[in-house]
């Protein structure tokens, strides 16, 4: 149980392979290679896979996955006992700052600007025909009505933050088009409040959650630096795949990192990691805090595959060890294994009812209101300075004027 993290397939498959030792009481000379077996590029045959078909051994003690390649060099037996299942996990990183705009999507914001263009015209059109019409003077701050487009943009700001306007039109038609324009902004605002405050104190939603997804985002990836990971993603014919591996694999990326340090560097960092889930799990348990773990996200690249002991071809023992694998089975030897060994995805147990806002999230809103001031600032600096140029012409034409009365 201590190599679980090193060669847990390997390991695993010894257990139901002493199994097979202890009811057939055969003798073993076990015999080691580095790989499992695969054509190399000259066409020779390398690992299990060459010594199947030399048959120096009788039996392999870990399992390989069947395809047409192995198949053609040996044989299997048709029980299958590992399930290879690999994932790429990660700590889902949080989005700040649009976090203020999910409340809507973007056609619906375009749809809010669209109307509050069409209501600023409105109101300035009814306001136009109002002035020209009836000719009105104002004589009294009460009786000021809309008469710029200055005072139709901040009819519409007033009514966005709901502090209304100190403009009045006198016609019911610019009254009817205000009231509107209130009535638009409260139902807004409403249903903008209610979906962002539901945002900020429920769980984060998670966004990336396919291998589309992973590539498009900023994260690094990498894999365990293992035999069967550098196969999968250098040799697989999956376009996406294909894609991912150059993208964020292929140099001068580091695309494999031994189990250690892609763990860790998945722990700490914005970092991806691919690798088996039984291995993953299991560290994930005995390191992670409760709150850690919601934060963690899966995404499946290639479907868990089963795996079968190889035997060379028409060995005289494939029938007999068929049988016994299919009665280890029906015993439920084979799931007490599975239980001993394999780990199963940590649940998200955070007892918080609510997230605490945090700064990040709203630090646009601060922003906005220190852009405000700092436009504002400029705005009147400009102001001042215009002004006191107006005034200094004037005084030279006076000036000039008084010279040339005297």
């Amino acid at each position: 149980m201590e190599n679980r993290r090193k060669d847990s397939m390997a390991t695993y498959n010894y257990y139901i392979f002493h199994h097979l030792e202890e009811v057939h009481n055969f003798s073993v000379d076990i015999k080691t290679c580095k790989t499992f077996g695969y054509e190399v590029d000259d066409g020779k045959l390398e690992g299990l896979t060459q010594m199947m078909k030399n048959r120096d051994i009788d039996l392999s003690i870990s399992t390989g996955l069947m395809n047409h390649a192995r198949y053609r060099y040996m044989d299997f037996v048709p029980v299958p006992t590992w399930e290879f299942r690999p994932i790429a996990m990660f700590r889902h990183p949080e989005s700040y700052g649009a976090v203020l705009l999910k409340p809507f999507e973007v056609k619906v914001w375009a749809s809010c600007a669209g109307m509050w263009l069409v209501v600023i015209l409105a109101i300035r059109f009814a306001s136009r025909v109002e002035t020209s019409t009836s000719n009105l003077v104002a004589t009294t701050h009460e009786e000021e009505t809309v008469r710029s487009w200055s005072d139709s943009i901040m009819v519409i700001i007033g009514a966005v933050s709901e502090q209304g306007t100190d403009t009045e039109p006198k016609w019911l038609a610019g009254r009817t088009v205000i009231l509107a324009a209130f009535t638009l902004s409260m139902m807004t605002n409403v249903y903008y409040s209610a979906v962002l405050v539901s945002l900020f104190l429920s769980m984060p939603a998670k966004t990336i959650l396919t291998p589309e997804d992973l590539l498009e985002s900023s994260l690094q990836f990498a894999a365990e630096d293992t035999e069967y990971n550098m196969l999968h993603f250098k040799t697989n014919e999956d376009p996406l795949v294909q894609e991912l591996y150059r993208g964020k694999m292929a140099p001068p990326n580091n695309a494999f990192y031994s189990y250690d340090v892609g763990f860790n560097k998945m722990r700490r960092e914005r970092f991806v990691f691919h690798t088996e889930a039984l291995k993953m799990y299991s560290s994930i348990q005995s390191t992670f805090s409760e709150k850690d773990e919601c934060d963690l996200t899966e995404v499946i690249i290639f479907l868990p595959q089963k795996y079968y002991l190889a035997i060379p071809w028409e060995s005289p023992y494939k029938e007999m060890f068929s049988v016994t694998m299919s009665r280890m089975y029906e015993s439920g030897l084979i799931n007490y294994q599975d239980r001993l060994w394999k780990s199963y995805k940590p649940a998200c147990l955070s007892n918080e009812e609510y997230k605490g806002v945090d700064m990040d999230k709203i630090a646009p809103a601060f922003l906005i209101i220190g852009s405000g001031i700092i436009a504002a600032l400029i705005v009147l600096a400009g102001e001042i300075f215009t002004k006191r140029r107006l005034l200094y012409k004037m005084q030279q034409i006076q000036d000039t004027t008084g010279i040339l009365h005297s």
